[in-house]
């Protein structure tokens, strides 16, 4: 055997396809990635739009995801683009533990992501990653960000920092039609964000805010009500596993709720 050969841990050129295969459930849930990062930035606003380009380009849909959060320097981007890369690893304070949310989820739908972000409205950096360069050996390495003199898109607020992420070549969404993403992915999003809704947060979808959605039936949304509460809160102490912290203990609590079943036994 030749032992002067040597080989890279990652074949990037097949990895770049078998990753766009792992972790998320469909369009709704790689964006919901995208909203979790914001608001572990601090965000209070974010935007996302979804547009029908060109009918003639053969990737029709554009969706880009802009906040207000506290923004990146050049370095944390180029951490942010990198698969496994993070400077949150391992945290708690969000779904994501593990550095694999921007890039993972956005060629999980796209070929193409480009990334702005701000600390002031002077220096905005930009940098992407791009299926079909990656996959054909033109992009080995993560590009090295630079200075832009403004965004590429209109962004419906204001603000002297943040991130705004633009998919293009979108060629996994669930749907065809900007308009049937946008009403499909609005529940969901309502249900999985209700907690930063119901504390001030603004998400909105081409300019319409998302109501928070309650699963419990308890809270005025576009959901039912009369959820009513059944038993007592039950709290429980559960022992984190291979926490760096010893004896570290985490709480999770269970409500139920009693559903009135003789007002909806008709529904569907």
């Amino acid at each position: 055997m030749n032992q002067s050969r040597k080989f890279q841990i990652v074949g990037l050129e097949h990895f770049i396809h078998a990753i766009r295969d792992s972790g998320y459930k469909g369009t709704y849930s790689a964006i919901a990635e995208l909203i979790d990062n914001s608001l572990e930035a601090n965000a209070k606003h974010v935007d996302i739009q979804i547009l029908d380009a060109n009918i003639a380009n053969p990737y029709p849909i554009s969706i880009s995801i802009a906040d207000d959060g506290i923004g990146m320097t050049s370095e944390t981007l180029q951490l942010a683009l990198q698969f496994g890369g993070s400077t949150r690893f391992n945290s708690r304070t969000g779904s994501g533990r593990y550095g694999m949310g921007l890039p993972n989820s956005s060629v999980n739908q796209a070929r193409r992501v480009d990334v702005y972000t701000w600390n002031d409205s002077q220096n905005i950096y930009w940098s992407y990653l791009d299926v079909d360069e990656i996959s054909e050996g033109r992009l080995k390495e993560l590009p090295t960000p630079k200075i832009v003199d403004k965004l590429p898109l209109e962004i419906p607020f204001k603000s002297d920092h943040g991130t705004l992420v633009v998919w293009s070549k979108c060629d996994r969404l669930n749907y065809k039609k900007a308009s049937t993403i946008s009403a499909k992915i609005n529940k969901e999003l309502g249900r999985l964000f209700r907690h930063p809704l119901w504390s001030g947060t603004k998400i909105s979808i081409n300019g319409i805010a998302i109501e928070p959605v309650d699963p419990m039936f308890f809270r005025t949304g576009p959901n039912l009500l009369g959820g009513i509460p059944y038993g007592d809160l039950l709290e429980y102490e559960i022992r984190v596993p291979f926490s760096s912290t010893q004896n570290k203990v985490s709480k999770v609590s269970v409500q139920f709720v009693e559903l009135p079943i003789e007002e909806w036994h008709s529904f569907s």
